[in-house]
Parts: structure tokens; C-alpha cells; sequence
């Protein structure tokens, strides 16, 4: 992994990369749309970052959320709202249908790095020691 060792680099790093999205809709009454960054933690345990119109970014367990949520698909016109506003806020949105084992091993080795800085810049491998 090449270091990023100037601000400009920071900056373009940050500018190319995407963030893995996943839209669900809820099941019950008014089934609004939520999107979850399933590698992106929201805690320093399993919690996910997700984002609805109305109360923007908070944490959610996906496990739960996916008890009470169905797929919601991409050409659904709330998904496409939701997409066009987290775009605008300066997201690069890869869409994925479900969760992988890599997305969570991302979301693990983020909670660590923020627990032991020093881990900074080390591979997901490499902090997950596998």
C-alpha cells in the first residue's frame, strides 16, 4: 500500500475512492428507504453507518435492519432520490445488493484502526492478522 505522505495526495486519495452502499426499504408504514455503509462503522463494535432524508447519518445493526427492511431496488425512484442527495453531499457511491464477508473484515479493521491509531495505512490483512 503506497503511503500518502502529502496533503494533495490525502486529497486525491479521498476523492477517488467510493463508498459501498447497500438501499433497503422498510417494511412497515411509511417504508421508507435507508441506505447502509456496511464498511463504514458507526461504533466501536458491529453498528454500520447508514443515512435516511429525515435524520441523515446514524448507526444501525444490519442484521436487525435486515429483519425489517426488504431490497429496495435501484430504479426505485426513492432509492434514486436518496442516491442523488448522498452524491450531493459528496459521496462516490458503489451500490451492492448484500453484505460480504470482505465489507464486514473492512468495517472490523476500521474499528481498529480508530482504536489503535498506529494501525493507520496497514492493510485489512495485516490488522485482521490473517
Amino acid at each position: 500500500m503506497p503511503t500518502l505522505d502529502t496533503p494533495a495526495e490525502r486529497l486525491a486519495a479521498v476523492a477517488e475512492a467510493t463508498t459501498v452502499v447497500i438501499f433497503r426499504r422498510f417494511r412497515s408504514e411509511p417504508h421508507d428507504v435507508i441506505a447502509v455503509f456496511p464498511e463504514i462503522p458507526a461504533d466501536y463494535g458491529h453498528l454500520v453507518q447508514s443515512y435516511m432524508h429525515i435524520g441523515q447519518h446514524g448507526g444501525c445493526d444490519y442484521q436487525t435492519l435486515v429483519d425489517q427492511t426488504r431490497p429496495a431496488g435501484a430504479d426505485d425512484d426513492d432509492v434514486k432520490e436518496l442516491r442523488a442527495e448522498l452524491e450531493r453531499i459528496g459521496y462516490r457511491l458503489e451500490v451492492r445488493r448484500r453484505v460480504t464477508a470482505e465489507m464486514d473484515d473492512a468495517r472490523r479493521a476500521a474499528v481498529a484502526v480508530l482504536k489503535n491509531p498506529h494501525l493507520s495505512g496497514r492493510t485489512v490483512r495485516e490488522i485482521l492478522g490473517r
